[in-house]
């Protein structure tokens, strides 16, 4: 069975209350945010490093 993103949410809300729900679904979303921050940040360091 599909749900769309609004049931889902609300399904689990109905389970864990809406504070921890938020933060289930953010946690993904923070990591890879913060996954690609580091590898820009990486590779601008292997460009700098390069250039000296």
């Amino acid at each position: 069975m599909f749900m769309d993103k609004k049931t889902q949410m609300k399904e689990i809300i109905a389970k864990v209350g809406r504070e921890r729900a938020i933060s289930m679904v953010m946690q993904p979303y923070n990591t890879e945010l913060l996954t690609t921050l580091l590898n820009r940040l990486e590779e601008g360091k292997k460009d700098h490093d390069r250039r000296l």
